[in-house]
């Protein structure tokens, strides 16, 4: 067995947010090879993460492949030289998160078997960190910060109660708007003005009525006789909470309880899980998106698609959806949860995601392959550049430009339709010049009509 130890490597002082590695390694049989990564922290479930265990059975070389817990692959599900993928470590690295970069990391190599030593052309750390920039922030501690209980409310009555919003940033929250949400929103107002700015340290004061839906000459249950629930959608300058949802409880149960709310992105895609602790009467969930520009600016919410739910269930269910290429940005999500009558209610995402800058230049294989007649092209982008993807015969005749313009940074699709082109054998080629680099790469299309 041949232990390597790399030299220290040291970064400035921050509080690390996330961790990823980028691995260029030389070496026949990398099965052979367990890589791990040593930091400073005294932590000794936490100071080493294993990076790569002897994957990859008699092939060599791993070429560019990045190593991150929000990978949405295992390495035993690539194939070396794993060039440019993304995997998740062995053991996963959240254990960084909130500790402080200072101190000397290291990378140690252990090669299991005889023959020739490893050679690694690099090995890069990245950390995500915080800005230092000043900032708001609404408290979320815990449940108490983000609901209201009004208990049972009598029938044509009502009953008031004060939330506190607390700021325990270290600069002025303020609130711009209050909504309700929910199917039976009509039946919740604030009663105080919005406060002015909530100074570090301080609270403010929201006092919120919730009405009884029912009237004495109605003739129900005494199942029926509880108030509705709902959310009531603080609009704040905190950057990580633009829109608080405090959730409006009554004794009266939720037709579904959901329990978690996830998202994040995966490429160029959009995964969301959520899970309920129970259901009653669910149709579904149909899963919306709202684009958010560069300057803060919002669109509409749109469909991006729909889960079916479990009817009426106590036990726990988990969901999941993939939203495809919803485009390059940042992005809010919502579930709109449906019942069989038609009633809704809607769940925000509690963060927002983005599709950020792809960190090199890429050209996919069009899909489907052969063509039939119109296929699809991914590529990316990693900074602004002018791009060209042009359609050639075998004698290198242009035969369909797809694109010729200059394009921020950023994810794509080009479309070829060959409709009004014979079958057979083409080369798709993509050249890009950006002001420090410039890319080429071709590949072969097969179109049959």
């Amino acid at each position: 067995m041949l232990l390597v130890i790399s030299p220290n490597i040291n970064f400035g002082v921050y509080k690390i947010l996330s961790t990823k590695v980028r691995i260029y390694l030389r070496h026949t049989w990398v099965s052979d090879i367990i890589l791990y990564i040593w930091s400073p922290n005294g932590d000794n479930n936490n100071n080493r993460k294993c990076l790569f265990s002897e994957n990859g059975g008699s092939l060599d070389n791993i070429t560019g492949a990045i190593v991150s817990d929000s990978a949405s692959q295992f390495w035993k599900d690539g194939t070396p030289p794993y060039t440019n993928g993304t995997y998740y470590p062995e053991i996963t690295m959240r254990g960084y998160n909130g500790t402080y970069s200072s101190g000397n990391w290291r990378f140690l190599n252990m090669d299991i078997a005889a023959g020739d030593a490893p050679t690694y052309d690099s090995l890069r750390i990245t950390f995500t960190r915080t800005s230092g920039t000043l900032s708001t922030s609404a408290r979320v501690n815990s449940s108490a910060d983000t609901t209201i209980d009004f208990g049972i409310i009598p029938i044509a009555s009502y009953v008031d109660k004060n939330f506190y919003l607390k700021n325990s940033g270290n600069s002025n929250l303020t609130v711009s708007a209050v909504n309700f949400t929910g199917s039976y929103s009509a039946n919740f107002s604030l009663l105080t003005s919005l406060p002015g700015a909530i100074v570090p340290g301080d609270s403010g004061l929201f006092t919120v009525r919730a009405t009884s839906i029912y009237t004495f000459d109605r003739s129900s249950s005494s199942d029926d006789l509880d108030a509705a629930n709902g959310n009531m959608v603080l609009t704040t300058n905190d950057p990580s909470k633009t829109n608080l949802s405090v959730t409006l409880l009554t004794d009266y149960a939720l037709p579904v309880s959901l329990i978690s709310f996830e998202l994040f992105a995966v490429n160029r895609d959009v995964k969301l899980t959520w899970a309920t602790s129970e259901e009653q009467n669910n149709s579904g969930f149909e899963v919306q998106r709202q684009f958010i520009d560069k300057n803060g600016n919002v669109s509409g919410w749109n469909k991006a698609g729909f889960v079916q739910g479990n009817g009426n269930t106590t036990e726990i269910k988990y969901y999941s959806f993939t939203d495809p290429k919803p485009g390059n940005g940042k992005f809010n999500y919502r579930l709109k949860q449906i019942d069989y009558n038609g009633n809704y209610e809607f769940f925000n995402a509690p963060y927002p995601v983005e599709i950020g800058k792809p960190g090199n230049f890429d050209l996919s294989q069009n899909y489907p392959n052969p063509s039939n007649p119109v296929s699809s092209i991914d590529y990316q982008v990693p900074a602004d550049a002018d791009v060209n993807i042009s359609v050639y015969d075998l004698t290198g005749r242009l035969v369909k430009m797809l694109v010729n313009s200059k394009l921020e940074a950023g994810y794509y699709t080009a479309v070829f339709d060959g409709t009004n082109i014979a079958s057979g054998i083409y080369i798709y080629r993509i050249t890009a010049k950006s002001q420090n680099s410039s890319f080429s790469s071709v590949k072969k299309l097969v179109l049959i009509k």
